[in-house]
Formats: structure tokens, sequence, C-alpha cells
């Protein structure tokens, strides 16, 4: 920029020199008013050039340096770890509340073992109704029939009752119990009150108070075990592994679906 500008005075001081020795040779050639004519016109075009040049010098922006972009490729990026979720630390409703349902169905099943009762699973996958079955502690007579619900926000209708009562007055059961993490349904509720049902209900504030009637060293290991890993994403009921959270590519909806697929087309909303 500097170089530019002196060139530009250098080229201003021999255009003045030039008209100066134009002037004095049309006065010595008894010219004069050619003379003053050509000064006058020479000082206007040297103002607006000088002008020009002025508002050149104003308005000039050095133009940014742009980076290539394998330069910009090259400059590390920094990966912030991913965050955990702090271990909880006692249980409570809310943490309840969160278990998967396969989750949700071990800790029902292990209370009852530190219990002092023998609990068998019916397996996975469509229970009939039934998660696992108690038996006296010393006959080991099958005594009672446990369904475990965990649907969030989901309501759970009446269905689930029927199917649990059915299975109970089958097999001449003493008791049918519904351990569930979610809403119950006003027809279950309705249900459970008919004199012929023999079901009960608990839910998380339930459960809560069952787990603080246990020896603090069970609920420090039943917390340990049940919150070991993933223990919110839910499991497959036919693979027992868990779901994958999935995309759908037509409608962009999000779903669960069983990362055996195409093996296994299990999904969930």
């Amino acid at each position: 920029m500097g170089r530019k500008r002196k060139k530009k005075e250098q080229s201003d001081g021999e255009t003045i020199f030039g008209i100066v020795i134009c002037i004095v040779g049309l006065f010595c050639f008894n010219q004069p008013g050619l003379a003053i004519l050509v000064l006058i016109v020479a000082s206007l075009i040297l103002i607006a050039v000088k002008s020009n040049h002025q508002v050149n010098l104003k308005t000039y922006e050095p133009k940014p340096s742009v980076k290539s972009p394998k330069a910009e490729n090259n400059v590390r990026v920094k990966v912030l770890p991913r965050i955990t979720p702090a271990h909880p630390t006692q249980w409570s409703e809310g943490l309840i509340a969160k278990l998967e349902w396969r989750v949700f169905e071990k800790l029902c099943l292990n209370i009852w073992k530190v219990k002092g009762f023998s609990a068998q699973e019916t397996g996975s996958g469509a229970d009939g109704g039934v998660d696992f079955f108690l038996y006296a502690k010393t006959t080991k007579k099958k005594i009672g029939a446990v369904q475990c619900k965990s649907w969030g926000k989901r309501q759970i209708d009446v269905k689930v009752l029927r199917e649990l009562q059915g299975v109970v007055a089958s097999e001449q059961l003493k008791l049918g119990l519904l351990m569930y993490s979610g809403v119950l349904s006003k027809g279950a509720i309705e249900f459970m009150k008919k004199p012929a049902v023999n079901i009960k209900a608990q839910g998380p504030a339930d459960i809560l108070a069952e787990l603080y009637k246990l020896p603090p060293a069970a609920q420090t290991r039943l917390l340990n075990e049940m919150t070991r890993g993933d223990y919110e994403s839910p499991s497959c009921p036919n693979c027992d592994t868990k779901l994958l959270r999935r995309t759908a590519k037509k409608t962009g909806n999000q779903f669960w679906g069983c990362k055996s697929f195409p093996k296994c087309r299990y999904t969930m909303r």
C-alpha cells in the first residue's frame, strides 16, 4: 500500500510540472488568455483526481485471509468426554420408575427371594399373564403368581389383570400380585374391587417400602446389581438383549428395534 501511494504522489508531481511548463510556454508566445484557461482546467482535473484518491484510501479494507480447506481440516478438534449419569446411592420411587421392564422384573423377583420365598420365572417372551411363581418356604408348594409391568406413562389396562386372575383361579393359588411401574387404568382399579378377584397391586411406592424392609446389605447389593450397565434402555422379549434406538426412513419417527434385525423384527414405540 505504501509503494502505491508513493507512485501516485510522484505521478501527480510530474503532471503539475508539465502543466507549469505548458503555461510558461504560452506566456512566452504572447497567449495569456489560453494560458489562464489551461490553468483553470488543469486545476479542476487535479482537484477531482485528488478527491477520488482520498476516497479510495478511506474505503480501502484489507481482504481477510482465507484458510484453505486442507489447513482447516488439519486443525485438531477436542472431543468432549461422554458424561455418564452418577451411580445411584439409594433406592427411590424415581429410580424404580426408570428401570426398564427386564431389570424391573429381576428386582421384583429378587425382593421375594431375599424375603425367603422360592421364586421361579416362567421364561422370557409371552408369559401367559405371569412372570414368576412363588412357593412356600417349608412345603415348597406353589402359592402365588406375580405379574410385573414397567410401562412408564402408559396405562395398565384391565386385560393384564384378567389374565393374572385367570391363572390364579385355574391353579387355585392364594395370591395374585401385580407389581407395576406406570398408571393403572380406571377399569383395572374397578376390576380389583370385585369380591371374586383375588389380586393385589404394588406400585413404585409399595415396592420401595418392601425394599426398605430388607436388610441394608441386601438393599445395597440389589441397588448395585440392578443399576449395573444400561438399566434404562428396554430389552427385546424374544432375544433378551438390549433394543437399539432407530429412525424410520420414510416417516422419521423414532422407535426401539432389536439389534438382531432382520432375524428378529420386534419393535417398541
